[in-house]
């Protein structure tokens, strides 16, 4: 990893990206694939077969001592004191206000050590806030520039793994992680992933990245290459699968409640965290505001930022439509879905409007076009 003139930082695997024709793109302060060949393509191999994704651009920081695990109670909402060793929890980072700082997912890596995997643009955020102590005794340190991410998703992702570990793979459930030589490269391997399917993700040093990604993409043979997936497929996968994404559905102005993710708040577990008396304060009370699932009739995309409005809307003139109308939310994230062939999407909706079925109109281009709530996901793989 380093940064050149244009202040852009780059991932251990830029040249292997480079001689097989990605599209590079600015993302996050990097340069990172957005696509190889087909976004769409990309993303039907990781729904049918299996693809591979660069995710170096996120930050990892290991957090050490004999507070560890009081401290990470400390700072996030979980019970991260409970997570076995060898195992992972999704959780959040919030304010003192209850507001969302961070997403993130922690994995108990020893018995007082502890590996976070957080948002690149929240790498040097997290670092700094638990660089801090308070008092405990405990270290945490940004290792993110020592090491590269690589993830395999798809239906054939351990048979793949099991081809380039080059033997048999240890019992990994999903949510765990383990420490194994992948052909002769020490690396951590997660059951985890951003994409509603089976999966790894694997953590190796930064200097055998180039020799772990041709091993992971050499491993069907020359006949039946793996399909190399950048950040377009990445993220049409994750809103099939109904995932939020920091910047998009979490932020600072949202709460977990709001996000449904208040199964992720502890209020059980022992000490005090940050953002705890606001989040008690409302665990009890509707939000105004949820997160919802929609589908838009037309299938015509919604994209971020376009205006959620009434249902009524759709009945009035088509040159009125859409107009000094009191918004009833925005969309956070929106595409027409690969998998389903539907305009999907995700918004925060007040909660007057909000449950499945429920009809709304999506502002697009200024003509009020007809959605429907539904579930999330959008998406669920079916399990063998």
């Amino acid at each position: 990893m380093g940064v050149d003139e244009t202040g852009y930082l780059h991932s251990p695997l830029e040249n292997f990206h480079s001689s097989h024709r990605a599209k590079l793109v600015p993302f996050a302060g990097w340069l990172m694939p957005l696509s190889y060949e087909s976004e769409r393509a990309e993303h039907a191999a990781v729904r049918s077969k299996v693809g591979l994704f660069d995710l170096s651009h996120m930050g990892e920081i290991v957090v050490e001592g004999k507070d560890a695990g009081p401290y990470l109670d400390h700072h996030l909402v979980s019970n991260i004191g409970s997570i076995g060793l060898g195992q992972a929890k999704y959780t959040l980072c919030c304010d003192t206000d209850g507001g969302i700082l961070e997403d993130l997912i922690v994995y108990r890596i020893g018995g007082d050590r502890y590996l976070l995997i957080v948002n690149a643009v929240n790498a040097q955020f997290m670092t700094d806030r638990l660089s801090k102590r308070d008092g405990f005794d405990v270290t945490a340190e940004n290792i993110s520039k020592d090491y590269a991410l690589i993830a395999l998703q798809g239906p054939r992702s351990f048979e793949i793994l099991q081809k380039a570990v080059g033997g048999a793979l240890p019992d990994l459930k999903y949510y765990s992680i383990a420490e194994l030589a992948v052909n002769g490269i020490q690396s951590y391997v997660a059951r985890t992933g951003y994409t509603g399917e089976d999966g790894f993700e694997i953590l190796c040093p930064a200097e055998a990245a180039e020799s772990m990604a041709e091993l992971l993409y050499s491993a069907n043979g020359d006949d039946d290459k793996m399909t190399l997936c950048g950040l377009a497929a990445r993220d049409s996968l994750r809103l099939e699968a109904g995932m939020a994404l920091y910047g998009n559905e979490l932020s600072r102005e949202v709460n977990p409640f709001e996000a449904g993710l208040g199964r992720l708040v502890d209020f059980s577990k022992s000490g005090d965290f940050v953002g705890r008396d606001s989040l008690l304060a409302v665990k009890d009370i509707p939000p105004k505001r949820f997160l919802a699932g929609f589908v838009v009739d037309s299938g015509r995309p919604a994209r971020h930022g376009y205006e959620i409005l009434p249902p009524e809307v759709i009945n009035r003139p088509a040159a009125d439509n859409g107009k000094d109308t009191l918004a009833i939310g925005n969309v956070t994230s929106g595409a027409v879905s690969p998998t389903l062939r539907k305009s999907i999407g995700m918004g925060y909706v007040d909660s007057d409007f909000c449950g499945e079925g429920r009809n709304l109109c999506i502002k697009i281009r200024d003509k009020a076009e007809a959605a429907k709530i539904v579930n999330l996901p959008f998406y669920v793989r079916k399990k063998v």
